[in-house]
């Protein structure tokens, strides 16, 4: 099977963007790939179009993976539409179209549905999408997890579970590998069906219902500090808040994005919070609430990857927040007492 010329991944979840990427690799990379990966809301350097043109090392193939692609301006597009009209077997492009889903369909830029390389995606079926997991696919997506890990729970208790994970396949993923290994040498259940999962279990999953992530928002728009944030962040999880920071920021970013954009009829909150809400999101604009969603995505990339661990993936995340929309930068560059804890 041939593999497409250029490929389209569009989910705002990067966990389930990156298995797919995985298993479009698994089905079309006999030989292999060279990986290289690039940042939309970034200027593209001049290696990145050399990549798009030059074979390997050794004469291979390369895998060029551009991030947050919808963030691409329409010239870079107009440059891509050449480089993209033939089939270049030395060099396979993959976009990731990664902003949040509005009405059940990517939100894509007016330049970007208009370009022939997505027009040339779409009729010849090179797009892939999904608009993450939901409260309706979450089930599914905890029982692949299970076989993976060699888990099963009773139908009550997968009931349970489900309802405590959050609509984020990189969390869920987190949490089902923390109780397989909790479970560790335990034995096989009623006709070979793997480890099971009881009740108590539970008891280890983080609350991502606990850290009132409107709240840290809050007190470093107010200004109190490091020590203030840290205290928020600590009280909500310590050490193990990393991936419900990254949940809850992720979706707060979402409501506030909404509200931003005058959509605000979409969002079902109180009307004293919603005119709260709304308030902030006039104040801190599309540019830094977009930037704290790639802050969010770093994050969980640099724990996915290996690079960072979660304290420090926590730490960089938090700083992050602090310079972005802190009314004084300079906090971020002092200890954290995560650090001081190491």
């Amino acid at each position: 099977m041939q593999r497409p010329a250029f490929s389209f991944l569009v989910c705002p979840d990067a966990e389930l963007a990156r298995a797919e990427l995985e298993r479009l690799v698994a089905v079309h990379a006999a030989g292999g790939f060279e990986r290289r990966a690039y940042f939309g809301d970034e200027e593209l350097p001049a290696r990145f179009w050399q990549d798009l043109s030059s074979p390997g090392l050794l004469g291979g193939s390369k895998l060029v993976l551009i991030r947050r692609a919808e963030a691409l301006k329409a010239d870079a597009w107009k440059e891509l539409s050449p480089r993209l009209a033939g089939f270049n077997e030395a060099c396979w492009p993959i976009f990731c179209i990664e902003s949040a889903w509005q009405k059940g369909s990517p939100k894509l830029p007016a330049h970007l549905i208009k370009a022939k390389p997505w027009e040339a995606a779409k009729a010849r079926n090179w797009v892939w999408q999904s608009p993450g997991l939901t409260r309706k696919t979450l089930p599914g997506f905890v029982l692949a997890r299970f076989k993976a890990e060699g888990l099963h729970a009773a139908p009550q208790v997968l009931e349970s579970l489900c309802a405590r994970l959050p609509e984020d396949a990189s969390a869920v993923s987190s949490e089902i590998a923390k109780l397989s290994l909790a479970l560790l040498g335990g034995q096989e259940g009623q006709g070979g069906q793997g480890r099971e999962i009881r009740p108590e279990h539970l008891d280890m999953l983080n609350s991502y219902e606990g850290l009132d992530v409107w709240g840290l928002l809050e007190a470093i728009q107010e200004g109190g500090g490091q020590a203030k944030v840290w205290r928020h962040v600590l009280g909500h999880g310590g050490e193990d808040a990393l991936f419900p920071l990254i949940f809850g920021l992720t979706r707060e970013v979402r409501t506030l994005w909404m509200l931003a954009s005058g959509e605000g009829g979409k969002v079902r909150l109180p009307p004293w919070l919603a005119e709260k809400k709304e308030s902030a999101a006039r104040r801190l604009g599309q540019v830094r609430l977009a930037e704290a969603l790639s802050l969010a995505l770093d994050a969980e990339l640099s724990v996915k990857s290996g690079e960072k661990s979660d304290v420090q993936a926590l730490e960089l995340l938090v700083a992050g927040l602090l310079r972005l929309f802190g009314p004084t930068p300079q906090q971020v560059g002092r200890p954290s007492p995560m650090s001081r804890r190491s």
